[in-house]
């Protein structure tokens, strides 16, 4: 396995990305009534991750060295991951209102205010599994050291959201479980050598930052196609 497979990936997932885009601009052409018009708006939030994705992608191949191609992933993540844990939150609590028809519309605003609490555990919480990540990748602590806290961090963050939003849909459970796995894979996937790393990131970035979206553009043509 060389690093021109590592390059290939890279490329793959550049191509990907576009494809997936293509498909949430889609989405953001449509106009829904309240509450669901607050999928558009989390399908945007969800495109600046995608935008930030391909801008470093390009980087990525522009400047290629695999040397630090993983210590550099941080700098991304540490942006689009808190953007993701938000977006996934506000779909849940989106999903459950319409289930159980609390609300005729859904405020970014209130909604911040409401889950202030759970928010700030959530994104502390990935900060720091960030951060441990980081330091065992650039060997300021051991990588092992590293991959326990991580997975602790990792477990406060995913707990908080399940308890919080996730557990009162149990239909749409598959997709935390889904969203568990894949963030998981990244903790164990950190322990390999540095071009089975890369290569394995690549394809974990491709399904956990493009692949939410498409769902997010689903779920908006489906509520269009019944108004």
């Amino acid at each position: 396995m060389t690093v021109e497979l590592v390059k290939f990936t890279t490329y793959l997932s550049i191509l990907i990305q576009f494809i997936t885009s293509i498909f949430g601009l889609a989405g953001l052409t449509y106009k829904l009534p309240p509450p669901h018009n607050i999928l558009t708006k989390a399908l945007g939030i969800e495109m600046i991750v995608q935008v930030i994705e391909f801008v470093f992608y390009i980087g990525l191949i522009t400047y290629f060295n695999i040397r630090n191609m993983a210590t550099i992933r941080y700098y991304d993540w540490f942006i689009t991951t808190p953007t993701m844990l938000f977006t996934t939150a506000l779909v849940y609590y989106y999903l459950y209102t319409v289930e159980q028809n609390k609300e005729k519309n859904i405020s970014l605003r209130k909604f911040i205010k409401d889950h202030q609490k759970s928010l700030s555990i959530i994104l502390l919480a990935n900060f720091m599994m960030l951060l441990f990540g980081y330091l065992g990748e650039t060997q300021v602590i051991n990588s092992y050291t590293a991959f326990l806290f991580g997975f602790i961090f990792l477990a406060i963050s995913f707990y908080t959201l399940y308890q919080d939003f996730a557990k009162y849909l149990k239909e749409q459970r598959y997709l935390f479980i889904i969203f568990t796995i894949i963030w998981s894979m990244y903790g164990i996937v950190f322990l390999l050598p540095v071009i089975y790393k890369n290569i394995v990131f690549n394809f974990l970035d491709i399904i956990a930052k493009n692949f939410f979206g498409i769902f997010l553009y689903a779920k908006i043509l489906q509520i269009h196609k019944t108004l």
